[in-house]
């Protein structure tokens, strides 16, 4: 004879399944969160030549590190616990491949930084009106991307895929901008790598 579970403990373990998934969400919207304000502050201190922001930015990139470490422990525990299959399965892989991206974003959003601290000290620095602008274009895509993913937004999704030809160029036109540059002295060359 097979045991069937009784319709209280199915409900029990669906309740408990639901929670973990609700929890999952919610510190990958605060990584998400995190990440974003990073990367917004490693942009304000570029553009805005900010040494302060820019240090005080690196020091907090340790708590991404650390959420990012968290989530992908709650995700093992969520595999194990509840031996998902199909699409609660999915959820969990995604979100161990989503976190170990918005932690690199953390990391990018720190070399940006540090860039940044060294360009505060360049003597002239080229107009960065189109940093900008690209970094308003990945900020917009990480917002829309991540709010895709816990909404389970397809529509939304699609539009946010459809940003990145604005960033690529962006990107190509910043890149020739800069590669067009004739550097005049030693300094100019490394605020022009720095940049790079």
């Amino acid at each position: 004879a097979t045991r069937h579970r009784s319709p209280s403990l199915s409900s029990h373990l669906e309740q408990q399944l639901q929670r973990d998934i609700d929890q999952i969400r919610d510190k990958v919207r605060l990584l998400a969160d995190m990440t974003l304000r990073a990367l917004e502050d490693s942009v304000v201190a570029l553009t805005q030549r900010d040494a302060k922001l820019a240090n005080e930015a690196i020091l907090r990139d340790s708590r991404i590190d650390d959420l990012e470490s968290s989530i992908d422990a709650m995700c093992v525990e969520f595999m194990v616990r509840h031996i998902p299959v199909a699409k609660h399965l999915r959820f969990a892989h995604s979100v161990a491949k989503i976190v170990v991206e918005l932690e690199r974003v953390g990391d990018y959003a720190e070399s940006i930084n540090r860039r940044a601290v060294l360009l505060a000290l360049a003597p002239c620095i080229p107009d960065l009106t189109k940093f900008g602008d690209l970094a308003n274009v990945a900020i917009e895509m990480l917002k829309q991307s991540v709010r895709a993913f816990l909404d389970e937004d397809e529509v939304l999704a699609e539009r946010t895929r459809q940003l990145d030809a604005r960033a690529n160029a962006l990107h190509q036109e910043i890149y020739y901008d800069l590669s067009s540059e004739v550097p005049a002295t030693p300094e100019d060359l490394s605020t022009l790598f720095a940049l790079l």
